[in-house]
């Protein structure tokens, strides 16, 4: 009996307990259901806010980029050099001084038309040069003009050039400089469209006629410049040339002369932005005085053919130089025996500079060329080899040298210091390194250029350079490019240019520029200027 009472009490126990399990782990469950499900919404809610804040957190920064005052903005600021003001086509008034500013890292800089390529912002330059605005982070173009005053909001045919067109970006919370320096106003950099030339290949630059540009000389109070057979700067290439200021990357024309053309202002081709500039202005030719004459009343050289008598010195002495000899203006001719220099860091001024042991030059068309290893200047001749010594402003007569007949472009082969002298179907060579005065005449193979012809002789008054990059003498006279291995004589045949030569000659209007690598050529007033590249990438200085 007391077992089967303990029997039942055990059973009765046993299903006590159970039941007190199965209701536990009911409750138990129940419990984490809800705690998951809690869980579970506080994580959906959580994630909600999140989204709520990250859209709050994208509205604000929308905010701050609509707002020039905003995080994102950063500050550009700068200086323009005063001598960037000094350009005969340059305004005077208070309102003509002027950064523009566009979008975007395009390097095409034009005035206010109306179109979506209008710029941005312009800002004005100080009375102490300088110029500061407040801009949203990002890449800008910037370009200078001192002509801003002639600008019409919607006309594209204002005359406002601009100068060191460039990129800059624009970083938040940062002040940015970019400053227009009159060595290069583009403060550094190549001009991307010449960089992106592949090797052996022209350029026809689009709007680059100096005809249509506002540099050119068309000023009607001064109606004794067009008393010539041009009646416009054309005639500053009638057998003339020019040189090629490696200080700011461009190319220097002066010309005219004879009965061609009496205007003797320089015009100047700017690499770095593609842009023409008049650096002086005509003289004024107001006396009777002022015709076949060397020097003219207000006390600049006469306007002459320059033939190769043009050369640029670098600093320190940044000039612009001429060689004794050129048709002057005058219905018979006439020859300047003296010696010009125009300074550019100066007084920015032609100086007649009267040398000591001034050359003998007879009618022929002399060739000069710059040393920079020697910092003197050679002059070629029909008769002598001369050499003008920069530091004591003498010329030498050469002893136990021979000149060239005329019409010959000349250079210096920087890298085995010999004078070269292409044209008339010949190569002639003096070794100036070695002070051999008398020439050698090369015979070359390679095809035309070296062979003569009759009437217009292959590379007659061509173009002639010497290249440091690809180790050439590069040669242009109209068609194809020919290149010199100096090594084995022999003539490479290159591209062939877009344009035929001017009619009487390239002359010095052919150059190389160190800085871009690349070759600029100026045919006439009335077509566009055209590059060659001869080999990719940047050049040597």
């Amino acid at each position: 009996m007391d077992n089967i009472l303990y029997s039942n009490k055990f059973r009765s126990s046993l299903f006590l307990t159970i039941l007190l399990v199965i209701l536990l782990l009911t409750v138990t469950g129940c419990t984490s259901t809800s705690d998951d499900t809690t869980k579970n919404n506080q994580n959906n809610s959580s994630d909600d806010l999140t989204d709520d804040n990250t859209d709050n957190e994208n509205s604000n920064d929308q905010d701050s980029n609509s707002d020039t005052g905003g995080e994102t903005t950063g500050t550009l600021a700068g200086s323009v050099d005063s001598s960037l003001l000094s350009n005969a086509n340059c305004s005077s008034a208070d309102n003509a001084n002027a950064v523009y500013i566009f979008k975007g890292d395009t390097v095409v800089a034009i005035d206010q038309s109306g179109s979506n390529m209008d710029p941005i912002e312009i800002v004005q330059v100080s009375n102490q040069y300088t110029y500061s605005i407040s801009l949203a982070a990002g890449i800008y173009t910037l370009a200078f003009t001192c002509q801003a005053d002639s600008d019409q909001p919607d006309q594209a045919s204002d005359p406002v050039t601009f100068t060191g067109v460039t990129n800059v970006a624009i970083q938040a919370n940062e002040t940015n400089t970019h400053d227009f320096t009159i060595s290069n106003p583009s403060g550094g950099g190549l001009n991307a469209t010449i960089q992106a030339m592949p090797a052996n290949s022209w350029y026809e630059v689009p709007n680059t006629q100096l005809s249509q540009s506002p540099a050119e000389a068309k000023d009607p109070e001064r109606k004794g410049i067009w008393r010539g057979n041009f009646k416009n700067a054309n005639g500053a290439m009638a057998f003339s040339g020019g040189a090629f200021d490696s200080k700011r990357n461009r190319l220097l024309i002066w010309g005219g002369g004879h009965h061609d053309y009496y205007g003797n202002e320089i015009y100047a081709f700017n690499l770095t932005d593609f842009s023409w500039d008049r650096v002086t202005n005509p003289s004024p030719v107001t006396k009777s005085a002022d015709i076949c004459t060397d020097v003219l009343s207000d006390g600049n050289p006469n306007s002459r053919h320059t033939y190769y008598n043009l050369a640029y010195i670098p600093d320190p002495v940044d000039s612009f130089f001429s060689t004794p000899a050129g048709s002057t203006s005058c219905n018979s001719g006439g020859r300047d025996d003296r010696t010009w220099m125009f300074n550019f860091s100066g007084k920015q001024k032609w100086t007649d500079i009267a040398p000591t042991g001034k050359p003998v030059i007879n009618w022929a068309p002399t060739a000069s060329a710059y040393d920079p290893i020697t910092n003197q200047i050679f002059s070629v001749s029909a008769d002598v080899l001369y050499r003008y010594n920069i530091s004591n402003n003498h010329w030498t007569r050469l002893p136990n040298s021979n000149g060239v007949t005329g019409d010959r472009g000349v250079v210096v082969d920087t890298k085995r210091h010999l004078l070269v002298v292409v044209g008339r179907g010949e190569v002639v060579v003096y070794d100036i390194g070695n002070e051999s005065y008398q020439p050698q005449k090369w015979e070359t193979t390679g095809g035309e250029f070296n062979t003569k012809g009759s009437g217009n002789i292959k590379g007659y008054r061509p173009g002639v350079n010497y290249d440091p990059v690809a180790d050439r003498i590069v040669v242009w006279d109209g068609g194809a490019v020919h290149a010199l291995n100096m090594e084995t004589k022999e003539w490479s045949h290159l591209a062939v240019a877009p344009q035929a030569r001017f009619d009487s000659g390239t002359y010095g209007r052919f150059r190389y520029s160190p800085i871009e690598n690349a070759y600029v050529v100026v045919n006439s007033s009335k077509q566009n200027v055209l590059i060659f590249k001869l080999t990719e990438g940047g050049g040597k200085r």
